[in-house]
């Protein structure tokens, strides 16, 4: 029997489930529109504007997915989406596959314990909630 991952390190066993399978595969997609970027001026403007797509799917999945709200958790989701929009953003910054990794890393972390949230078990399935 395979060993599960209680709230510690990353679960990468999530990455592998049909969302996670579908943002990797628009991850990939928009990281590989990337190479845009080796038309000149047209590319380049083309580029920013898949990493303004990129922010607003990605980005915004993101946010719902670590279920925004905990200041912990927005600090963290604030810091890892505009890094990765202002590194896509940038001329020949979108070779890196920081749309992918992105997607990752949500997706690995989701089940880890953050400051100010516990984990209540209903069943199979476990949700966190704000302490109050």
């Amino acid at each position: 029997m395979a060993e599960t991952n209680n709230n510690s390190g990353l679960d990468l066993q999530s990455v592998l489930t049909p969302e996670g399978v579908l943002m990797l595969f628009w991850a990939m997609m928009l990281d590989i529109a990337g190479f845009l970027d080796l038309i000149p001026v047209v590319g380049w403007i083309l580029t920013f504007i898949v990493s303004i797509v990129g922010f607003f799917t990605i980005g915004v999945w993101s946010w719902f997915r670590t279920r925004g709200g905990a200041k912990g958790k927005m600090k963290k989701w604030l810091t890892r989406t505009l890094t990765v929009t202002a590194i896509e953003m940038l001329p020949f910054g979108s070779f890196v596959p920081g749309w992918t990794i992105l997607v990752i890393v949500t997706l690995a972390t989701q089940n880890m314990d953050f400051p100010g949230t516990k984990t209540k078990k209903i069943g199979r399935l476990a949700t966190k909630q704000p302490l109050h």
